[in-house]
């Protein structure tokens, strides 16, 4: 009897022992919930045509990938700065992104042309606990922009960051999403709240 308890109690510090080691190994714990992550306006210009300015917000420390398809259907991706390692980014602070051009909206017929009336550009941001697999999408640090494109092109904000979240999210890890969308007319943000994990 005696013995089964010490076998017992060894067992349960052996968990205990493990469990310990792993989180000081730098394995960070599985997310039950998203991290939410909101993209925002940052005050300055309004005209689309100039700088796009914006900052992230997270609920946690999460890992981030961030890309913008501008008026002229060019793809830019704003966070992480390359495809090397991951990088956590702490939510104690907002992340600036980096200010980008939003495009002329030319028609592609021909250069100095009218506008679309529907063109829009738009920002999308992912956040997860688990690293995104950016090798995917890089090769040698540099962004495979094609790569991305065909995750993108032809697809709804939403269908667009499913796809992405797809693609490059740790498998069973629920994932973050929010966008902003401009026009020639200035900014418009729509938050999605419902995580996903894959």
């Amino acid at each position: 009897m005696r013995a089964m308890r010490l076998v017992s109690t060894l067992g349960a510090s052996g968990l205990v022992f493990c469990a310990s080691a792993s989180v000081s190994l730098g394995q960070q714990p599985a997310c039950v919930e998203a991290p939410t992550i909101t993209v925002y306006q940052v005050p300055g210009a309004k005209d689309a045509t100039a700088s796009v300015t914006s900052h992230i917000r997270l609920s946690e420390d999460a890992y981030i990938f961030v890309v913008e398809r501008d008026l002229d259907g060019q793809l830019q991706v704003l966070h992480p700065d390359s495809a090397g390692t991951p990088i956590r980014t702490s939510a104690h602070k907002p992340a600036p992104l980096p200010s980008f051009f939003a495009g002329f909206g030319r028609s592609r017929g021909g250069s100095g042309g009218p506008r679309y009336h529907g063109s829009y550009g738009t920002l999308m941001a992912l956040a997860s606990c688990a690293p995104f697999k950016l090798d995917l999408i890089s090769s040698h640090s540099d962004w495979n922009i094609d790569a991305i494109r065909n995750l993108i092109d032809g697809r709804s904000p939403q269908m667009a960051m499913d796809a992405l979240a797809r693609y490059l999210g740790a498998k069973g890890a629920p994932i973050g999403r929010d966008y902003m969308w401009f026009t020639a007319n200035g900014y418009h943000f729509a938050q999605i709240s419902q995580p996903y994990a894959w």
